[in-house]
């Protein structure tokens, strides 16, 4: 996972072998002012810290659940 922008995009890994990535899949697309990103250890939830109004710390905190289920969805045609 990693971000491009104001896009945070998925790739394969196969690790038998050789190592051979995937093509990038658009997870998620939305404007934001988002500082941290990072992959929970389960590797089915991720954690976004966006940057508040405040310098107190995030003002919101986003969880999404089952992303990798919605991607698959997405994806099916």
């Amino acid at each position: 996972m990693y971000r491009n922008e104001d896009q945070v995009l998925v790739v394969d890994v196969a690790t038998k072998g050789a190592l051979t990535l995937g093509n990038p899949k658009v997870l998620y697309e939305k404007r934001s002012a988002a500082r941290q990103l990072g992959l929970m250890p389960d590797g089915q939830s991720f954690i976004m810290i966006e940057e508040g109004e405040s310098d107190r710390g995030p003002a919101r905190l986003n969880l999404v659940l089952n992303w990798s289920r919605e991607l698959e969805q997405l994806m099916t045609p």
